[in-house]
């Protein structure tokens, strides 16, 4: 049962980081953010990339607040989802 449990984990923990950790991870990569120009100031790995990464989790954020939270649901149910698909996938399910 708990091999069973772990080899679930494992197989979904490289999607899960990608949908909830990395945002964060590229949220606070970058400060300054202006809700008017929606962009960042200053990034400390100065790359377009990785800004218009941050920025896009800032406006999502940002509409979310504005609409009930729906946009975050939104996207929490499609990053499990895809979670699920892929690693069932990466299984062989």
């Amino acid at each position: 049962m708990i091999k069973k449990g772990l080899n679930w984990l494992l197989r979904r923990l490289p999607f899960y980081s990608l949908f909830f950790v990395f945002p964060v991870l590229g949220m606070m990569n970058c400060q300054g953010w202006n809700e008017g120009s929606m962009t960042s100031e200053t990034c400390l790995i100065n790359s377009p990339l990785l800004q218009a990464y941050a920025d896009f989790y800032y406006a999502l954020i940002l509409f979310s607040s504005f609409m009930l939270l729906l946009p975050l649901v939104v996207y929490i149910v499609i990053a499990i989802w895809l979670s699920e698909v892929f690693g069932r996938k990466l299984a062989g399910e």
